[in-house]
């Protein structure tokens, strides 16, 4: 999606919390390189409500933060339950989809005319003091766990996992998440059609082969932060370009070759922005 002002078009850009804080680390570097190319292209920044909650417990970054983002325009993405929500309501055509919860512009003449403004008002949206809760009470550490307390009640097709065990954990994963946060939904769907799209719902698609190839088909050893990279890859398939981790990166073309629907996003990493 781009979002247009006035008469101009924006592509979205999304930056994860790795390249967000080593841009605030090195602003006549990173930071310059990745400002200039989305001012040439144009695009607007956009930041995760778990990125901004992540800076917010790290006071050395959020004042740089505060700082360069009380001048250039960003936005905020919506949260995986936003998008959710999003899609239910738009079922079964996501293509409309608006993935900005606020946004902020030194222009604008309301109360988000400030940074200071800005986060008076953003505080007090119920969905951000909720998240801010989660994050206090030790969230990515529990989340975790219970996924990992998940993963014996999954098994590969055959010795190993493969693509076919992907696109059939995806499958599972999104009708499972659908009976149990909309159940009279789908039984209303169910009844009138007959079957459910489960490609009208990208987010929870790229949420589920995101969980499968950093949980269940790699061998390695699940970390906390798996966590907070699960929550932020949904929006991926409603934004221009995702400035992220090498690692995510691949997790993100392994999903799309399984489902090139999600494909949209250019994947940019740590070392290509480098070379900008």
């Amino acid at each position: 999606m781009t979002l247009k002002i006035g008469e101009n078009s924006y592509q979205l850009w999304a930056l994860d919390t790795n390249v967000l804080s080593e841009m605030l680390k090195d602003p006549s570097g990173l930071q310059g390189k990745v400002l200039r190319r989305s001012v040439a292209t144009p695009a607007v920044l956009c930041i995760s409500v778990w990125t901004l909650l992540e800076l917010r417990h790290r006071p050395e970054l959020f004042g740089a933060f505060t700082n360069l983002f009380g001048v250039i325009p960003f936005a905020l993405l919506k949260t995986e339950m936003s998008l959710f929500d999003d899609e239910v309501t738009s079922y079964p055509d996501p293509a409309g989809i608006n993935p900005i919860l606020a946004a902020f512009s030194m222009l604008q003449k309301d109360g988000f005319g400030d940074t200071a403004g800005f986060f008076d008002q953003l505080f007090t949206i119920p969905e951000v003091i909720s998240l801010e809760k989660k994050w206090s009470d030790g969230w990515k550490d529990d989340t975790l766990q219970s996924m990992l307390s998940l993963r014996d009640n999954f098994k590969p097709a055959g010795q190993t996992y493969d693509g076919s065990d992907a696109d059939r954990f995806v499958e599972d994963g999104v009708l499972q998440h659908l009976a149990w946060r909309k159940p009279n939904w789908v039984r209303k769907i169910l009844k009138a059609e007959g079957d459910l799209q489960t490609r009208a719902f990208p987010s929870l698609r790229m949420a589920f082969y995101t969980v499968f190839f950093r949980l269940y088909s790699d061998r390695r050893c699940p970390e906390p932060q798996d966590v907070f990279d699960i929550a932020m890859a949904p929006v991926t398939p409603f934004v221009d370009m995702v400035l992220t981790e090498a690692y995510q990166a691949e997790i993100v073309r392994k999903a799309t070759e399984r489902d090139p629907s999600l494909g949209r996003a250019k994947q940019t990493t740590l070392k290509e922005i480098r070379k900008w």
